[in-house]
């Protein structure tokens, strides 16, 4: 199959559709003729598209700094601000690096099925989060 399918009489650029059969109550992906709807070919495989975007981002900064006044999350008043002297702390769970996680994921022993939680701590007088 290739990047695009044509029509082979019209030359005409075929797009993905869906199928019901009546018979057995399944769809199937058919690509059909943009302009005469009456050219078919069955699809090889229902994978139509596939995006793979990865960034390589510090998972820490991506930290949202309004995370210190969710009443929903534990606080802590025990803990000292070493700047200021207030007490009062927020705990709270991030993904610390990434890891694979998806359809292949599990399938060998360097592939862990989970992403890696950790849990964090931040001082709610904090201008910005310094983890």
């Amino acid at each position: 199959m290739g990047l695009f399918l044509r029509h082979a009489n019209s030359n005409n650029m075929l797009a993905p559709m869906e199928k019901n059969n009546e018979e057995s109550g399944e769809f199937k992906l058919v690509y059909t003729c943009k302009y005469c709807r009456k050219y078919e070919e069955d699809a090889d495989n229902n994978c139509t598209y596939v995006s793979r975007a990865i960034q390589e981002v510090d998972n820490l900064a991506q930290i949202n700094a309004d995370v210190r006044d969710d009443p929903t999350l534990p606080h802590e008043d025990d803990i000292e601000c070493p700047k200021c002297s207030v007490k009062d702390a927020v705990f709270f769970q991030a993904q610390s690096h990434r890891d694979q996680v998806g359809p292949d994921a599990g399938k060998g022993h360097d592939q862990p099925l989970w992403p890696d939680m950790s849990l964090f701590m931040i001082l709610r007088c904090a201008i910005a989060p310094s983890l």
